[in-house]
């Protein structure tokens, strides 16, 4: 199971997390290994061959809302994003830093996620606004100390 462990975290990561981010790749990695054969095929299953289109309900979504995509996602990129908050009332697409799925979870990105989450838990939507204003503007950088 290792080179599929290593295909699945490369995938939902980045290609080189397992480098940058080793403590993220880990738990990633360690998350399938115990998984189950049942499991796994259940959550391919739903994740992939059963996944309901919401597009038609995002128009019916009045709420403040940020959809996010890590720069280089494979499985729902920037442009997925800003085509799924083109259809909201009063949403905007943000673009988070890393690559892979799970990017914006990593050690690297947690920061700007933070801050993201913190500034839209604080007023949405001058949030939503500000994403809105600025289509392309990424998600706030935090300083590496």
């Amino acid at each position: 199971m290792p080179p599929l462990v290593n295909l699945l975290t490369d995938a939902l990561l980045g290609p080189h997390a397992r480098t940058a981010d080793p403590e993220a790749a880990a738990l990633v990695g360690d998350a399938f290994r115990r998984a189950s054969r049942r499991g796994m095929a259940g959550a391919i299953q739903s994740m992939s061959l059963h996944r309901p289109d919401l597009s038609p309900v995002l128009t019916k979504i009045s709420a403040p809302t940020l959809i996010c995509a890590a720069a280089s996602d494979p499985y729902w990129n920037p442009a997925d994003a800003a085509r799924a908050a083109s259809r909201l009332r009063n949403g905007a697409a943000v673009v988070l830093p890393g690559s892979g799925h799970l990017a914006p979870l990593s050690e690297a990105a947690a920061p700007a996620v933070t801050d993201l989450l913190t500034a839209f838990w604080a007023d949405p939507d001058a949030v939503v606004a500000r994403y809105r204003a600025d289509a392309t503007a990424p998600a706030p950088e935090t300083p590496t100390t």
